[in-house]
């Protein structure tokens, strides 16, 4: 009997341990990286730091990779600062380098 109970126990110990683990990996994934606004504004000549913003914010200090859809209208540095040169639309978008997570934001540079 004794030794039927200590299984119990263990079992019951080694459920707690599981569960717990669980509920703290899910809080440690990227779910998402956005914008504040869906389009910015910009003029030509206008320069401009970005800022994305990590669900949950803990990853915000993550390595990322800039690019944009069109350097001819605007071109994005790896800290995120983008520059207007010339009028047009296009995009610009952060993504982690450690998956496929990633923002997007519109950009209308006008003269």
């Amino acid at each position: 009997m004794k030794v039927k109970r200590i299984y119990g126990i263990l079992f019951l110990i080694l459920m707690i341990g599981a569960f717990s683990c669980q509920k703290a990996d899910l809080q440690s994934v990227l779910q998402s990286i956005s914008f504040n606004d869906q389009t910015l504004n910009l003029k030509v000549g206008d320069t401009q730091t970005l800022k994305p913003v990590f669900t949950p914010d803990s990853f915000s200090t993550l390595p990322v990779v800039w690019s944009t859809g069109d350097e001819s209208v605007v071109t994005v540095s790896q800290t995120g600062i983008i520059y207007a040169t010339s009028p047009g639309t296009t995009w610009v978008s952060v993504k982690d380098k450690n998956s496929a997570t990633k923002g997007k934001l519109v950009i209308v540079v006008t003269n």
